[in-house]
């Protein structure tokens, strides 16, 4: 399992790059959960 978290400034590329690692795992047969922090820590503090 493998996990990767992309932090800094608004506007260096995070989603961008973090859409392009996503479609590749997934063609690869990995799972792939795309989420902002606010939306994780929601789910996580109603789980």
């Amino acid at each position: 399992k493998k996990n990767i978290v992309f932090i800094g400034n608004p506007g260096t590329g995070k989603t961008h790059l973090s859409i392009a690692i996503g479609i590749r795992a997934l063609k690869k047969g990995y799972k792939v959960l795309f989420t902002s922090v606010s939306d994780l820590l929601h789910s996580l503090n109603t789980a």
